[in-house]
């Protein structure tokens, strides 16, 4: 007699690693990694279906600065695995926020320029001028609407990766 050995179901399989990564994520404090990285394999294996929604919508609206010109992002480079999470199915549409910040290297090293933040985590900056263009168009928005929150699209671009455009006023 063959005894038959039951298979998981995908939907058992998602609530294991599911609760697993909120193990890890309580333990190691890392959210978005543990539980993007398990739903990135989940979907390599084909254990989930891919969302065609991105986990960070754009929200066009009274809070969100005018959409009127794209502004290039740098260094996103380092901000590869964040922006593959935000964005599983380029091109998909997110919401930025501009904090201030402090150039670290090169030319411009200790002068301000803007940070590039979606869900809270650093994904890139925008350059020395462009920084110096839209420092106080942020400082004013914040001080009078709130967060400096813009829409973003994040592409995958062959060998160069995920990039990230803020769309910003002109």
């Amino acid at each position: 007699m063959k005894s038959q050995r039951a298979e998981p179901s995908p939907e058992s399989v998602v609530l294991l690693v599911g609760v697993v990564g909120l193990i890890l994520t309580i333990a190691l404090g890392t959210a978005g990694f543990v539980v993007g990285g398990v739903l990135v394999v989940l979907v390599a294996f084909g254990l989930v279906k891919q969302h065609k929604k991105p986990l960070v919508e754009a929200a066009a609206g009274p809070g969100t600065l005018p959409a009127e010109h794209s502004v290039t992002v740098t260094g996103e480079e380092r901000y590869q695995d964040v922006l593959a999470l935000l964005a599983p199915t380029p091109p998909t549409d997110v919401v930025a926020e501009l904090r201030d910040c402090v150039i670290t290297k090169g030319t411009h090293q200790g002068e301000h320029t803007l940070e590039v933040l979606v869900g809270g985590r650093p994904v890139g900056r925008l350059t020395h001028a462009m920084g110096r263009r839209y420092g106080q168009v942020v400082e004013e928005w914040r001080a009078n609407t709130g967060p400096a929150l813009c829409q973003a699209i994040v592409t995958h671009e062959g060998t160069r990766g995920f990039q990230i455009t803020v769309l910003l006023p002109r």
